[in-house]
């Protein structure tokens, strides 16, 4: 036991210091040491040492062969980091940064107040170019065209035939043993989610954003007898709408790239917390030169939309249920050898 000398001392020491940040020690510090280069390194292997040399040759060349999978060995080797590494954050920084100018995307905008939120069909993302990224406009190209593209579109049989058609012999389990549940999230969250659970935690979000209504930002308005304030009341509603709305897609984006894309990119079992952070604050270093910039906008491109379809990474045993279920409603027939027009009735049942 200390000294009662002792103990006054640090008494009057703590009474005459700073005020603590926290009233209890955490144990987990919100601003951990960065790691040096020399501490990452102790975590690569002779892989990731081949993987930068890669790099360095891509960058150099100015090109990327897509069959070595050079994004996928960035990503294992950013994975491989200490969470707090100042190299790792620079490189991340950066490849996030080549994902982005890898689509099209229109000038810079200053925010005006018409545009300050995005419309529902996506158009106005950018006010120098409105219908970048609206609905029912082309898609971007990832990557142009090198052949001529004729005028006679190509059968879609054989095209589905020679790239999404598969037998039972070629059928090869996912290295990572991803479930099939993985690719019907992006059938759900295409089709199905934005119309139920999203818009439910939507209508929450806009009640609680009403109810605290944070430094007056969500007053409603006096409501009048003669009823010419509309134009105040079509404001409150569609600002609660659409910062509501803001929020929701803020989750989306976190449930996508902290679990979804990291399944993808394989790091979900690693035990890695490395992620995509589109929030990012890129700074200028050595590697990343240029910054992305913001406010932007974008566009989805063609080669995203036909590989998001994940056709080919339906399983066997739900490929099973499907032509077993096909098969009853054809009485016993084999689906594979049905008609166009018993297909199509099928498709109505």
């Amino acid at each position: 036991m200390s000294s009662p000398f002792a103990q006054a001392i640090q008494v009057i020491t703590r009474a005459l210091g700073p005020l603590p940040k926290y009233q209890f020690t955490p144990g987990n510090d919100d601003t951990p040491k960065e790691t040096g280069l020399l501490q990452d390194l102790q975590h690569l292997g002779v892989e990731d040492y081949k993987t930068l040399k890669d790099v360095l040759d891509a960058t150099v060349s100015g090109e990327e062969d897509d069959n070595e999978l050079l994004q996928e060995r960035i990503v294992t080797l950013l994975a491989k980091l200490p969470p707090n590494s100042r190299e790792g954050k620079q490189a991340t920084d950066a490849f996030v940064n080549t994902l982005w100018n890898s689509l099209e995307h229109p000038p810079a905008q200053i925010l005006a107040r018409d545009a300050c939120y995005r419309t529902a069909n996506g158009s106005y993302n950018n006010l120098e170019a409105p219908a970048m990224g609206a609905a029912n406009t082309r898609y971007t190209r990832t990557t142009p065209a090198k052949v001529f593209q004729g005028p006679n579109l190509p059968d879609p049989g054989l095209i589905y035939d020679s790239i999404m058609a598969r037998d039972r012999a070629s059928f090869r389990e996912h290295p990572n043993k991803i479930s099939s549940v993985l690719f019907y999230l992006a059938t759900i969250i295409t089709h199905d989610i934005f119309q139920t659970m999203f818009n439910r935690f939507h209508n929450y979000v806009v009640t609680q954003l009403a109810g605290i209504n944070e430094n007056g930002r969500f007053t409603k308005p006096v409501a009048t007898s003669e009823g010419g304030n509309w134009e105040v009341w079509e404001k409150y509603d569609n600002d609660l709408f659409q910062t509501g709305r803001l929020i929701t897609c803020g989750l989306y984006v976190n449930i996508i790239l902290k679990d979804y894309v990291r399944t993808i990119l394989n790091v979900n079992r690693s035990g890695t917390t490395w992620g995509l952070d589109p929030r990012t604050q890129e700074k200028k270093n050595i590697f990343n030169s240029s910054p992305a910039p913001e406010a932007t906008g974008n566009q989805v491109s063609v080669e995203f939309n036909l590989i998001y379809r994940w056709h080919s990474a339906l399983s066997t045993r739900d490929e099973k249920w499907v032509t077993d279920d096909f098969r009853k409603i054809l009485d016993g027939a084999d689906p594979a050898k049905a008609s166009v027009d018993e297909m199509s009735e099928i498709s109505l049942v």
